[in-house]
């Protein structure tokens, strides 16, 4: 528990304890004031990232803070793995955008949905603002070899389907294979699609 590693990171010398965004006060649980950066090791990583959702309160823990700074400290690590995957530019083909300030790392199946892959790059991928925001949405989905396809009934505008109007069947190959196919099939299912080349491939003999 974070408790629990609190006191054994903490009973070393001062000179060699990381510095945490928590403390342990009166047998509690709290978020250091204007706690935004944190050093880590391994082991406080593994416990960051396990799912709270179905853990049962604590007496006083200061649970909302502790939240946030696990989702803070986890979008950090994830963002990257990401680009040491992918690289810092959008991988949807023919986008040039390399501004780290215009790029997500997106995950292909959301955090919340998907606890045992939050932090696997192979549920990621490096997006601008505005494909981000069309993959977020349905707009745009891709298949496991990397082809990118338009959900037109996801589009809703006439800027945005000028926008994606040449993005659909075109193939980034550096993703081919390099994505979980159980993160696709759920996104494929939160928007109602699925690739028609997924479809094509799997058919019966």
């Amino acid at each position: 528990t974070l408790h629990e590693y609190y006191e054994d990171r903490h009973s070393v010398h001062i000179s060699h304890r990381l510095l945490l965004f928590f403390v342990v006060q009166s047998g509690r649980l709290q978020c250091q004031n204007g706690a935004y950066l944190s050093e880590a090791d391994t082991e406080l990583c593994e416990l960051l990232i396990q799912s709270t959702e179905n853990e049962p309160p604590q007496g006083n823990i200061e649970t909302s803070g502790i939240a946030s700074q696990k989702y803070r400290i986890g979008q950090g690590l994830f963002r990257k793995l990401v680009i040491q995957r992918y690289g810092m530019r959008c991988v949807v083909p023919d986008c040039n955008i390399t501004d780290p300030a215009y790029l997500i790392c997106a995950h292909i199946a959301r955090w919340a949905d998907a606890p045992d892959v939050r932090l696997d790059p192979a549920n990621g991928l490096c997006l601008c603002l505005n494909h981000d925001k069309a993959f977020e949405n349905g707009a745009i989905t891709l298949d496991e070899k990397g082809r990118f396809w338009v959900n037109n009934n996801r589009v809703g505008s006439d800027w945005l389907a000028n926008y994606l109007r040449d993005l659909n069947e075109k193939c980034n190959p550096e993703l081919a294979n390099k994505i979980l196919l159980n993160s696709l099939e759920q996104h494929w299912e939160r928007i109602n699609f699925t690739p028609p080349s997924y479809k094509r491939t799997n058919l019966p003999n």
